[in-house]
């Protein structure tokens, strides 16, 4: 260890570590910016590392400064490959014939290792050759034109003092001043539609700008909350074109389930259509091939409001499949579904919590948990009928298993079966 104390050294030749493993730290202030300086009196190159120096040579807290030389006026290395960490490196030359790294230059097998080193008001080029970022590092632009305390080269708003690289509201990798569309992470400027509108025809329906639904090619309200899936059109394309706090609202009829209608987005409602005395009057059809719906990682802004969901077949929850998710299920009816292992209407894995109100789990089947079957999961139910479901093995009806407490209020339970 060589520490020099701060001071302005003015060298008379280069410095070279001759391959050794040593670390010479110059000192700093209270804010960490060096006060050792290497002077060159642009006279020389500062420093030569041509001796297969490692990384275990290390730099520490020095400023080079007027360095000159054919190339690499402040720093030459040549097959090393030291450590710089808080230095600097300003106003070192190379000859005019030469274009090469006038603050620094690698060649051969060499690459330094950076950590907080800034190279400024070198020329020509401040390095040339490659080096290995450690990150806080400034080559080039070192100013700071709007004193927000971001070095130019690091701010991506160099003049606007109350911005710079960390205030990106939309998360697009673009800072807010520099991006016309500050709230839109797919946009950086309003184009044909203005911020928040695609300016492309997303789902085909030949409207652009103007589209209520961008995503949802189908029918839907004029503030495009709601969308409207006719017969014939996909319940799953809806689905996932609705956004929190959307409705997506089957018209009356059997919809055929080709996908499985998988629910990701919390606060997206799914329901029917209705008789005047609220009976329903959509139905899922599963065609028996396939799981109707799944839901996954939603809570009770997550709703499933007046259906029919029939035919639906899988290993478990042949209807519906719920995972980590506690939706509120209310006024659907579970008919005809079948599990070949576990909950042929409903089943629920752990960390599930819905709230079943006013459903019917009618004819499903099941080895276990017929119309609904709670692994490591709880619920709410409410007045909910379960009427003959068959379970090859245990729990006809409802069945719950190394669950929580679940609370069951005012529900009917009419000849389910199991063995």
């Amino acid at each position: 260890m060589i520490e020099l104390p701060a001071a302005t050294y003015r060298i008379t030749r280069s410095l070279n570590p001759l391959g050794k493993a040593l670390t010479v730290r110059g000192a700093v202030d209270l804010d960490g910016t060096p006060l050792t300086v290497i002077d060159g009196l642009d006279a020389m190159q500062l420093l030569r590392c041509v001796t297969n120096e490692t990384e275990t040579t290390v730099f520490e807290n020095l400023v080079f400064t007027n360095g000159r030389g054919d190339r690499g006026g402040g720093l030459y290395l040549r097959d090393a490959s030291p450590t710089f960490r808080n230095c600097r490196v300003s106003d070192c030359t190379a000859a005019t014939s030469q274009t090469d790294g006038a603050g620094v230059y690698v060649t051969g097998s060499a690459s330094p290792t950076f950590e907080n080193v800034r190279l400024c008001d070198n020329v020509p080029a401040s390095i040339t050759g490659p080096w290995t970022d450690l990150g806080g590092n400034c080559l080039g632009d070192c100013a700071d034109d709007d004193g927000d305390g971001v070095l130019n080269c690091n701010d991506d708003c160099p003049d606007d003092p109350g911005q710079s690289s960390d205030v990106d509201t939309d998360g697009d990798g673009v800072a807010d001043c520099a991006d016309a569309c500050p709230t839109d992470p797919f946009k950086l400027e309003p184009g044909l539609c203005g911020c928040g509108i695609p300016d492309t025809d997303l789902d085909g329906d030949g409207l652009i700008c103007d589209d209520p639904c961008p995503t949802w090619a189908g029918d839907c309200s004029e503030d495009g909350r709601t969308l409207y899936v006719e017969v014939g059109e996909s319940v799953s394309d809806a689905v996932a074109g609705a956004s929190s706090g959307s409705t997506v609202l089957l018209r009356a009829g059997v919809h055929t389930i080709t996908e499985t209608i998988s629910i990701t987005t919390s606060g997206v409602v799914l329901r029917g259509e209705t008789d005047v005395s609220s009976t329903p009057l959509a139905t899922l059809d599963g065609q028996g091939s396939r799981r109707v719906i799944a839901a996954v990682g939603v809570g009770r802004e997550t709703v499933l409001a007046d259906l029919v969901i029939t035919n639906g077949v899988a290993s478990d929850g042949g209807g519906l499949s719920l995972d980590d998710a506690s939706p509120v299920v209310r006024n659907v009816h579970f008919q005809g579904n079948a599990a070949s292992d576990e909950g042929g209407g409903l089943y629920a894995r752990a960390g599930s919590n819905p709230l079943l109100d006013r459903c019917r789990f009618l004819g499903n089947t099941a080895s276990f948990g017929a119309g609904a079957h709670f692994v490591g999961a709880t619920a709410e139910v409410v007045d909910c009928v379960f009427d003959a479901n068959v379970a090859s093995g245990s729990g006809g009806g409802l069945r719950f298993f190394e669950g929580g407490e679940s609370t069951i209020r005012t529900s009917t339970f009419t000849n389910n079966q199991a063995d």
